[in-house]
């Protein structure tokens, strides 16, 4: 559903929520909340930002250069070199190289990092790098906010994105949930809350549904070999 369809459905469950009591920009606004809110609940929303490392700069803030950083996937960070290679980096707390790696804070700059750690906003890279090479960060994505009728949620696009689709029902609970007091229904909001875990869950379920895995009944790993 598009921000528009959305509005009317909520206004259509909820008939005592007038314009005078609540106006559809409120209800975008909830809406837009929701989309963050399910994803820190369901974490099915994701992607990577990449950004610049800077040269003897060792800690970075994360809502500077990943803005729509929502936390971590388990896919962790990762270091891109200017001459192409990549590799994984090691999720450490500050509190293990303190203990592991002393006087680590004093260290001089390396060619790259083999170690990272996030502390609140911060993302710390050891060694500090030596020069301007590419950062990126796997992790939950914040949501674009809807701005127009015609576009859809999660990218703020035109274009719905199908993969997130199982969630509608979750995030029509949310703003129900969230706009009862609006609609003088606030003896209905332990139900409506209830309502919206169960919807999530439900979603969660079914977005994470993968039969290419599993479906063939002789599923197993295999390798193919060529006879001469």
């Amino acid at each position: 559903m598009n921000l528009g369809q959305y509005i009317s459905r909520i206004r259509r469950m909820l008939p005592s929520l007038t314009i005078e009591s609540c106006e559809d920009s409120v209800i975008a606004q909830e809406l837009n909340h929701g989309c963050d809110e399910i994803n820190l609940l369901a974490q099915a929303f994701h992607g990577y930002t990449e950004f610049s490392s800077v040269a003897e700069k060792q800690i970075y803030s994360i809502s500077e250069n990943a803005p729509r950083y929502l936390g971590m996937k388990k896919n962790g960070v990762w270091w891109y070199t200017t001459a192409g290679a990549s590799w994984y980096l090691f999720p450490k707390s500050l509190k293990w190289l303190d203990l592991n790696i002393r006087n680590w804070r004093d260290s001089a700059s390396g060619t790259n990092p083999t170690w990272y750690w996030i502390e609140d906003d911060d993302l710390g890279l050891f060694p500090k790098p030596s020069g301007a090479n590419t950062v990126r960060i796997y992790h939950l994505m914040k949501a674009v906010p809807m701005d127009n009728n015609d576009n859809y949620p999660w990218e703020n696009k035109t274009t719905e994105n199908l993969a997130m689709r199982p969630f509608d029902n979750a995030l029509v609970a949310y703003a129900r949930w969230a706009l009862s007091p609006a609609a003088a229904q606030p003896s209905k909001e332990d139900l409506l809350y209830a309502r919206f875990m169960a919807e999530v869950n439900k979603a969660r379920t079914q977005a994470n549904r993968r039969p290419d895995f599993t479906s063939d009944f002789d599923y197993f790993e295999r390798i193919d070999v060529i006879r001469q």
